[in-house]
C-alpha cells in the first residue's frame, strides 16, 4: 500500500516537472466506428466509417476529420500541412501519399494501404487514427479515436 502511494506521488511530481498540465484524461465518446469491425480480417478496398456527435463539418466554423493510417497523428496546435515537407505543394493527393486523409464525410475508402511487414504473414495489422481539425486544418483537441483492422497480406501494397 505504501509503495503504491509513493509511486503515485512520484508520478505526480514527474508529470509536474515534465509539463503534463492541461492534458485531457477524459475519454471522448462522440465518435463511434461503424466499419470495419475492430480487428476484422478484410481486403482492399476498406471502408473506414464512423458516426460523430457534436461536431459540425458544414456551416460557419465547420471542421473536418483527419485519418492517419499506420502513423501517429499531428500534435495539438499543429496544422495538417505540417505532415508535408515545406517545399511540397499542399494537396489531398500529397497527404494521401503520406497515409493521411482529410474529409468532411464520416468515411474514408482506402484503396491502397502500405505493407507494414515484409514477411509472409497472412494478416497485416493496420491502425487508423481519426482526429478533429478546425476550419483552418489545425488540431485543437487531444481527442483521437483508433480502429485496428487486418488485411490479408495479399491485400496490402508492396
Amino acid at each position: 500500500m505504501r509503495r503504491t502511494a509513493v509511486a503515485v506521488a512520484l508520478a505526480a511530481i514527474a508529470c509536474g516537472l515534465t509539463g503534463c498540465s492541461g492534458l485531457q484524461f477524459v475519454e471522448d465518446q462522440r465518435l463511434s466506428f461503424t466499419s470495419p469491425a475492430d480487428s476484422k480480417l478484410t481486403q482492399l478496398p476498406v471502408t473506414l466509417s464512423w458516426t460523430m456527435k457534436d461536431f459540425a463539418t458544414t456551416g460557419s466554423g465547420a471542421g473536418s476529420f483527419a485519418v492517419f493510417i499506420d502513423r501517429a497523428p499531428i500534435k495539438v496546435g499543429h496544422n495538417i500541412r505540417s505532415v508535408l515537407a515545406k517545399n511540397v505543394a499542399f494537396s489531398e493527393q500529397q497527404l494521401e501519399q503520406q497515409n493521411v486523409y482529410v474529409t468532411k464525410d464520416t468515411k474514408v475508402v482506402l484503396t491502397l494501404v502500405p505493407r507494414i511487414r515484409y514477411d509472409k504473414a497472412v494478416r497485416q495489422r493496420h491502425t487508423a487514427t481519426v482526429i478533429l481539425l478546425d476550419d483552418d486544418g489545425t488540431r485543437r483537441t487531444e481527442s483521437a479515436w483508433i480502429r485496428s483492422f487486418d488485411l490479408d497480406a495479399k491485400g496490402s501494397a508492396s
